[in-house]
């Protein structure tokens, strides 16, 4: 872009040696704010087009230099002092080795926690299995002594109530033994990886108590009853025999009884064994009944234990999928954190060790900068009272890293 008369060609070039000067520093010490000023700047100097124009674009552009400067020159006097401090040096250096230590023991961790995690989920799964057997055992025994107590063919809607109402406690305690042993497990993963929580256990997806017992089919099968005729014939022949026992005593006394007398003793002895076999028939149904009860109160049981065992296995592993996708996920956050927090130490102890070359590097710097702030102000100085006044050749300044 060529000046306007009555603005020297010279001034121009200068502003513009020292805005890319000041632009390279800025960028070289991080400095966004700085760069986004300073093309500010630029832009207006190549948007003037008149001497009156230019020479502001000038001014302005001087004064943004010069502004860019001083902060340039704060940064890098508190570099160098960073540089210089020995108490600096030995914090980095025991930061450093904390951070390898944590990087060490992390990679450590990393390496054990999948098998902390597998075999705390398989105890949990064994212990719930196992208080659910021993718990269904005492059941089982408190069901054959009511069982035991009662007629089961009276009572028998009134014990299967009973049973399942029980089944269903055992159902919703097994599934809270699953998740407080999850969350155990995640609170032992949380410790071994100093995580502030823990991560989060769904609830798996299990069948509900009260829908798993009522699932469960009745397994109650009924002996079947002999004929009537085989029953009749099984009560009357102790009568028979009663008769037939009392005739040939009677036939064996001497005197002779009466025949009215041997005839009250037959039918008393007929009534006698009858009733006794009638009796003991009908001990022997109640038995029946209860033997079949209990039978079909144990497959109830066994059958429960199954499909229980089952939910439980399930559950535990949808639990052990899930907290090993968040544990993963974690351990890759915590991984890369942890490298990069190692990679800074090591950054810094590296930029300490090379602090003799980085002091002298500054020390250039601000020599630069000290040349560059007369370039600014004599700009400053050669725009308002003279717009033609050529600046003076100079020699190229150094640039700033």
């Amino acid at each position: 872009m060529h000046a306007a008369p009555g603005l020297g060609q010279e001034i121009i070039a200068q502003a513009r040696e020292l805005h890319d000067h000041a632009l390279q520093g800025a960028n070289a010490n991080s400095r966004p704010d700085l760069v986004r000023r300073l093309n500010r700047a630029g832009h207006a100097l190549d948007a003037a087009s008149g001497a009156d124009e230019q020479a502001a674009a000038v001014r302005l552009l001087s004064a943004e230099a010069l502004r860019a400067l001083d902060s340039l020159e704060v940064d890098l006097r508190s570099r160098c002092a960073t540089l210089g401090d020995p108490v600096r040096t030995r914090r980095l250096g025991a930061e450093l080795a904390g951070a390898q230590e944590r990087s060490d023991r992390f990679k450590l961790v990393s390496r054990e926690w999948p098998h902390i995690m597998a075999h705390g989920l398989a105890k949990v799964s064994s212990d719930v299995e196992f208080d659910l057997r021993a718990r269904v055992r005492d059941l089982v025994s408190e069901a054959e002594l009511a069982i035991d107590a009662t007629d089961p063919d009276k009572y028998r809607d009134q014990l299967d109530a009973q049973l399942r109402g029980r089944l269903v406690i055992e159902a919703d305690r097994s599934y809270q033994r699953v998740l407080t042993g999850a969350h155990a497990v995640a609170d032992e993963l949380a410790t071994l990886f100093a995580l502030p929580v823990p991560n989060r256990i769904p609830e798996p997806p299990v069948t509900a108590p009260q829908r798993l017992v009522a699932e469960l089919p009745d397994r109650h099968r009924p002996s079947p009853a002999g004929p009537l005729p085989a029953r009749l014939l099984t009560i009357m022949l102790p009568g028979y025999s009663g008769i037939v026992i009392t005739l040939l005593l009677s036939r064996l006394l001497t005197p002779h009884l009466p025949g009215w007398l041997i005839a009250v003793c037959a039918v008393a002895g007929a009534i006698a064994l009858s009733s006794a076999k009638a009796s003991g028939e009908r001990k022997r149904r109640l038995d029946r009944r209860r033997a079949d009860a209990t039978k079909a109160m144990r497959a109830t049981t066994d059958e429960f234990q199954l499909a229980l065992a089952k939910q439980v296995r399930d559950g535990v592993r949808v639990v052990e999928h899930d907290l090993r996708r968040e544990t993963t996920a974690t351990v890759t956050r915590l991984g890369s954190a942890i490298a990069e927090e190692l990679a800074t130490f090591q950054t810094a102890t590296e930029v300490t060790r090379r602090a003799p070359a980085e002091l002298a590097a500054v020390a250039k710097d601000l020599d630069s900068i000290a040349e560059l702030r007369n370039r600014a102000l004599e700009l400053q100085r050669a725009t308002p009272d003279d717009p033609g006044a050529d600046l003076a050749p100079r020699r190229p300044l150094t640039a700033m890293v």
